[in-house]
C-alpha cells in the first residue's frame, strides 16, 4: 500500500469516528475549572470577572448578614510580625474600656477584683484588665483601696502594670497612679494637682516632664456626673486634643470610658499613660457610684 493510499484510509476512519461519537472536551489543569451546563451563564473564561452580588432566582438580593459590619475596626492580618503588647496601640485612635459583669458584688455585699476589657469601638478587644487588691481595703476602703492593675493583650501575655496606692478621695491626699512595663521600666505616672471644684491632672514621663493636662468638669468628686467628659489638652494649651468620655453603651447595656488619643506625637507609651488616667477616673469618680454612698469615703 502506498503513502498516499495510507493517509487517506486514516483520514477516512478519523471521520467516521467523529461522527459516531461525541467530541471531547481537553481542559487545561491550569485553566479555571468550567461549570456545568445546568448553570444560567455562559462559559467560563479566565477573563471572566465577579462584579455583581449573588442573586436569588427571583433577581433578588440575598439576605443581609445577620451581625452588623460597619465600623468594625479589625486588625492587619496582613502583617509578617502580629503585634503584641502596646504595639497594639499604634494605629488606634480610639479605644473603650468596659467593666466585666461580677457575681459577687451583685449577689452580697463584698467588693471583688474588677475586670475590665479594652476595645477598639464596635470592634476587637485588644487587653483584659486584671485588679490585683487586698480583700481588707476592698471591704473597709472600697474606691479608695491600692491596686495593681494587669492588662492582658491577645498573646496572652502582660503587656502593662499601673499601680495605684492607697488615697482617699478628697483631702490633703493626691491621688496618683505610676505605669510599668511588664519588665519593669518605669514609664511614667498621672498625678492629681490640688484644686478646689474642677479636677486636675498631669500626664507625666518618666522624666517627670509633663506631656499632658486632663481638666473634668466643674463639681465635687461627691456629685460627679454619670455622662462626665474630661479633656486633654497640651501644656499651655486651651483648646482639647483628646477626651476621656465616660458614657453609657447601648450594646454593652452599661457604662464605659472612651478615649479618644490625641493626633500628634502619641507613642504607643504615650498612650497607656492616658489609658491609666482613664482607669484612675474609673476608681475617683465612677467606681463608688456603684454604691449608694459618698465617693469621698468609699
Amino acid at each position: 500500500m502506498s503513502q498516499t493510499q495510507t493517509t487517506n484510509a486514516i483520514t477516512a476512519l478519523s471521520r467516521t469516528i467523529s461522527e459516531h461519537e461525541p467530541p471531547m472536551c481537553l481542559v487545561d489543569s491550569s485553566s479555571p475549572t468550567m461549570p456545568s451546563q445546568d448553570l444560567d451563564s455562559n462559559e467560563y473564561t479566565e477573563k471572566a470577572v465577579i462584579h455583581i452580588q449573588p442573586q436569588n432566582k427571583n433577581g433578588t438580593i440575598r439576605r443581609p448578614p445577620p451581625i452588623p459590619i460597619t465600623g468594625w475596626q479589625s486588625l492587619d492580618v496582613r502583617e509578617l510580625n502580629p503585634r503584641w503588647g502596646l504595639q497594639l496601640l499604634s494605629n488606634k485612635q480610639q479605644v473603650l474600656i468596659q467593666q466585666t459583669v461580677e457575681m459577687d458584688p451583685l449577689l452580697t455585699s463584698i467588693e471583688s477584683e474588677n475586670r475590665y476589657a479594652v476595645k477598639v469601638p464596635q470592634g476587637e478587644t485588644l487587653f483584659v484588665g486584671a485588679e490585683s487588691s487586698a480583700g481588707w481595703q476592698r471591704m473597709l476602703c472600697g474606691s479608695s483601696r491600692a491596686f495593681t492593675m494587669h492588662l492582658i493583650d491577645i498573646t496572652n501575655q502582660e503587656a502593662l502594670m499601673m499601680v495605684r496606692r492607697l488615697a482617699p478621695s478628697v483631702g490633703c491626699f493626691v491621688q496618683k497612679i505610676d505605669v510599668y512595663l511588664p519588665s519593669g521600666v518605669f514609664i511614667g505616672c498621672i498625678r492629681q494637682k490640688p484644686t478646689v471644684l474642677i479636677p486636675y491632672f498631669t500626664i507625666e514621663n518618666s522624666s517627670g516632664n509633663i506631656l499632658f493636662t486632663m481638666e473634668g468638669p466643674k463639681c465635687c468628686s461627691c456629685t460627679m456626673y454619670t455622662d462626665a467628659n474630661f479633656q486633654i489638652k497640651e501644656v499651655n494649651a486651651s483648646e482639647a486634643v483628646g477626651s476621656i468620655f465616660h458614657r453609657w453603651e447601648n450594646l454593652a447595656g452599661s457604662y464605659g470610658l472612651l478615649i479618644t488619643f490625641p493626633a500628634r506625637n502619641t507613642d504607643p507609651r504615650t498612650k497607656a499613660l492616658i489609658m491609666a488616667a482613664a482607669f484612675l477616673l474609673e476608681y475617683m469618680f465612677f467606681e463608688a457610684q456603684k454604691r449608694p454612698k459618698c465617693s469621698c469615703f468609699k
